[in-house]
C-alpha cells in the first residue's frame, strides 16, 4: 500500500513538473508573440506617419487650388449679381 501511495505521489510530482514546464514554455511563447506584435505595430505606425507626412504638402496644394476656385466662383457670382442688379435698375 505504501509503495502504491509512493508511486502515486511520484506520478503526481511528474505531472506537476510537466505542467510547470509547459506553462513556462507557453509564457515564453506568449512573450515572444507579444514582442513581435509590438514591433509590427511600431513599424506600421511609423510607416503610416511617414506616408501621411509625405502626403501633407500634396493635400495643402490641393486645398489651395480648391480655395482659389472657390474665390474665382465667388467673384463670378458677385460680378453676375452686380450685372443683373444694374440691368434691373435700367
Amino acid at each position: 500500500m505504501e509503495t502504491l501511495l509512493l508511486a502515486f505521489a511520484i506520478a503526481v510530482a511528474i505531472v506537476a513538473l510537466v505542467l510547470y514546464f509547459e506553462l513556462k514554455n507557453t509564457q515564453e511563447r506568449v512573450e515572444k508573440i507579444r514582442t513581435e506584435i509590438e514591433q509590427r505595430m511600431s513599424v506600421t505606425i511609423q510607416n503610416a506617419m511617414h506616408d501621411t507626412s509625405e502626403k501633407i504638402p500634396q493635400i495643402e496644394k490641393r486645398v489651395e487650388e480648391i480655395a482659389q476656385k472657390v474665390a474665382e466662383t465667388e467673384a463670378e457670382v458677385h460680378s453676375m449679381t452686380a450685372k443683373n442688379s444694374a440691368t434691373q435698375q435700367e
